[in-house]
């Protein structure tokens, strides 16, 4: 029971990014257009809690906004990072390996993995390690 209600819990939040990047939910008094998304991050340190985070892709290097989780400088707090909210994995469940189905089988070796929504279109991008790949 657990488990199904972790795996509502993390479909709840990829919809709730869904929602916010389709219909230009504010991230900050004066930020409209950023895309929103889940993160998931592959945690090899057992003894520490994973956790999944949903973000606004508000931060926007030279070369735009990268479609992924930035959070330059992590002990600034999340002021200084695209952080919506996080959730931890509880009940000793972690994540044990980060795929995308439709290209790939397991095992897939990815260390994150980021699902993004941007308006107009409902279509999720997926990308994989941080790289600008759409899948």
């Amino acid at each position: 029971m657990q488990l199904e209600n972790l795996t509502y819990d993390i479909a709840l939040t990829i919809r709730q990014a869904q929602v916010y990047g389709i219909s230009v939910q504010r991230f900050t008094t004066d930020t409209f257009a950023s895309a929103y998304g889940t993160h998931f991050q592959l945690n090899t340190n057992l003894a520490e809690r994973d956790d999944f985070m949903l973000f606004a892709d508000v931060i926007a290097p030279p070369s735009g906004r990268t479609g992924i989780y930035d959070c330059p400088d992590p002990t600034a707090g999340p002021a200084a990072c695209e952080l919506v909210a996080a959730q931890e994995l509880q009940s000793g469940y972690h994540i044990s390996d980060l795929c995308i189905p439709k290209t790939e089988t397991p095992p897939c070796d990815h260390a994150s993995l980021d699902i993004t929504f941007q308006r107009p279109n409902p279509d999720a991008y997926i990308r994989a390690d941080g790289l600008s790949t759409v899948y």
